[in-house]
């Protein structure tokens, strides 16, 4: 009989069903073991009834239980597992009290208290319930008989609690316990995170995507993971594991593009997306990620006919209009900057009060888009629809917007009321214009020199240019010469004066402080084109001028600036044949950029495509040009072969 009851409460062997011992019943079986033996007989048909779920006869089931033994804590503890799985939490939780009361490092109690403390916790937000469920799974955590289930729960709630490390701590547990379990896993990555540890937040997580590469559950919480932690060097090695076993998920192909993207491997990135991007059923997410990797490397025009697709797709959605308004603007397209800005403008219309910051950043970019192409009255209704307009931001548009229209007694107030709100290097910005252009030059130079102080050296090229827009060249090259006198190995600072001295045709004295940018910082590619193109510009060392412009698109081969001053290179060579790839590319790059298109006439006219040539001049007409003057003398002197 004993080792049948002994069996019967392994669960070994199929229950009898257990005989009914009342205190009064005749015959009654005095025997402790055949007690103990009966009363887990009546533990299993709980089990049973549990299983089949029947709540009622758990419940009968378990009083039988613990009338046969009422001092067994672990009966009772038992006992309460089973009434909290039927249901019955009250009866649950004074069962799991009483097993305590008499065993205080009872496992099975401890997690049954632990759970409903738990549930009420998340259930209605009761910090009490919380803090005690954390109390009890630490003292569970303790004892090592207890099994390996709780410890996501209790990462959970300390989690909640603010204490990242008990988390990680718990969740570790968990994921060493069941390393096969994503749930474990990506709790660990959340408590990592929680404690301030990115990297090996997206490692834990990644490190169980690597080892299941077929399993998608835990992908979008490693790509959201990886988006707000900024960790995309270390996303690389799971992306590329998945990949390697599963070549043709172009989500994940996709992602990976945008990860190498932001570790600034465009070239790789690019592939990644342009496959993701193809066929029909390609998704928005990797064209836009696409047209942003084209941004990056400035391919414009390619960037350029992506947001158009999208734009045209997207519905309510905002953001592909955003994305066109910025590839606009940095194609010289105001105009299509600004239309672009009012329909991402009209998409968040409907999104309630919540958005309004981000309306008032569309009108703010839509005001500076007209401004450039001078439809200030445009601009200025559009300032007027401003949800909060007394931020610093609107403030400055507006007053901006005065100086364009020469409105200096309206702009006065408005700097005034920047400095009033503590942005007293904008308002010096706005009040040294139109100082500038009172003649007053000590005045806009003490401001100019109040922004400089408040941003750096590196506001000393726009003091200096605007300085000299309004006829003050000398005090202008004052500012960039301290600048290089304070920082003779700053590169930048030699660049932005050879740039101030070429502008004003003191080539000499430009071409000494450009080559000594280069040779501070050999691979940068701006100086490189600048030196190159003014040589090439001047018909001066043309040859010369090519081999920096082309040490120039060895960086950064795309740029339409570059492309521009290659071609222009080839033509003043004799070399219009050359010449017309790299200027065809520029003008597709910008093809608002009036210089860009009358070099690209010039190779047309040189080529004999006279209709081509007018019509490339024609369009750096209507892109406002500097001087168009000479512009209008080349129109003038070419026919169209057959035209009257």
């Amino acid at each position: 009989m004993l080792i049948v009851a002994l069996l019967l409460a392994a669960g070994t062997v199929p229950p009898a069903a257990p005989v009914a011992h009342s205190a009064n019943a005749p015959g009654k079986v005095e025997n402790t073991v055949l007690r103990r033996g009966d009363a887990y007989g009546w533990l299993i048909q709980a089990r049973m009834s549990l299983q089949r779920g029947r709540s009622l006869d758990v419940v009968r089931a378990v009083q039988e239980a613990t009338t046969l033994l009422p001092a067994d804590a672990d009966l009772k503890a038992e006992g309460s597992a089973l009434l909290l799985g039927a249901g019955r939490r009250e009866a649950a939780e004074a069962m799991a009290r009483e097993a305590l009361a008499a065993k205080p490092r009872q496992a099975t109690a401890l997690r049954v208290l632990a759970d409903l403390s738990a549930n009420r916790a998340i259930a209605n937000g009761d910090t009490a319930a919380r803090d005690e469920a954390i109390a009890l799974y630490d003292r569970l955590a303790a004892e090592p008989q207890a099994d390996d289930g709780f410890q996501n729960m209790a990462a959970r709630l300390k989690l909640q609690a603010g204490d990242a490390a008990g988390a990680v701590a718990m969740a570790r547990r968990a994921a060493t316990a069941r390393p096969g379990d994503p749930i474990s896993a990506g709790l660990l990555a959340e408590a990592l995170a929680a404690e301030g540890k990115n990297g090996e937040a997206v490692e834990a997580i990644g490190a169980w995507i690597a080892q299941n590469p077929d399993e998608p559950f835990l992908m979008p919480r490693f790509q959201d993971l990886v988006r707000r932690t900024g960790e995309w060097e270390r996303a690389l090695p799971t992306l590329d594991a998945v990949l390697a076993a599963t070549p043709d998920d172009r989500e994940v192909l996709a992602f990976r593009g945008e990860a190498r993207a932001k570790v600034g491997r465009y070239a790789e990135a690019i592939e990644d997306l342009e496959v993701a991007a193809k066929g029909p059923d390609a998704g928005a997410y990797a064209k836009f990620q696409l047209a942003s990797a084209y941004v990056s490397v400035k391919r414009l025009a390619e960037a350029a006919e992506l947001a158009t697709a999208l734009a045209a797709e997207g519905g309510d959605n905002p953001v592909p209009f955003l994305l066109a308004a910025e590839v606009a603007g940095m194609r010289g397209d105001d105009a299509g900057a600004a239309e672009a800005w009012g329909l991402a403008l009209e998409r968040y219309a409907a999104r309630g009060p919540q958005a309004a910051d981000r309306r008032d950043e569309c009108r703010l970019r839509r005001a500076a888009a007209l401004r450039a192409i001078e439809r200030y009255d445009e601009a200025e209704r559009t300032l007027a629809e401003l949800e909060a307009p007394d931020t610093p931001d609107a403030i400055e548009a507006r007053a901006q917007l005065a100086l364009d229209r020469g409105d200096d007694a309206a702009a006065a107030p408005l700097a005034a009321s920047l400095r009033a709100k503590g942005e007293a290097a904008t308002a010096a910005a706005i009040e040294a214009r139109s100082l500038a252009r009172a003649k007053d030059v000590a005045g806009a130079t003490a401001r100019w020199r109040e922004v400089i102080a408040a941003y750096g050296n590196r506001a000393r090229a726009q003091a200096a240019f605007a300085l000299r827009e309004a006829g003050f060249a000398k005090e202008g090259e004052a500012l960039l010469r301290e600048w290089t006198l304070a920082a003779p190995e700053d590169a930048e600072a030699r660049f932005r004066l050879g740039s101030f001295l070429e502008r004003e045709g003191r080539f000499t004295a430009a071409e000494s402080e450009l080559r000594e940018a280069i040779r501070l910082a050999p691979t940068d590619p701006e100086a490189l084109n600048y030196l190159g193109y003014s040589l090439i510009d001047r018909n001066e060392r043309v040859e010369e001028g090519l081999a920096l412009v082309r040490r120039a698109l060895a960086v950064d081969p795309h740029n339409g600036g570059f492309l521009d001053s290659l071609g222009w290179g080839l033509f003043r060579l004799g070399r219009a044949a050359e010449a017309r790839e790299p200027m065809e590319r520029a003008a597709a790059e910008f093809p608002f950029d009036a210089t860009v298109l009358d070099h690209l006439g010039d190779v047309y006219r040189k080529l004999g495509e006279v209709g081509k040539a007018r019509d490339a001049w024609k369009r750096a007409l209507e892109s406002r040009p500097d001087d168009p003057a000479p512009i209008r003398k080349k129109l003038d002197s070419v026919r169209v072969p057959g035209a009257h």
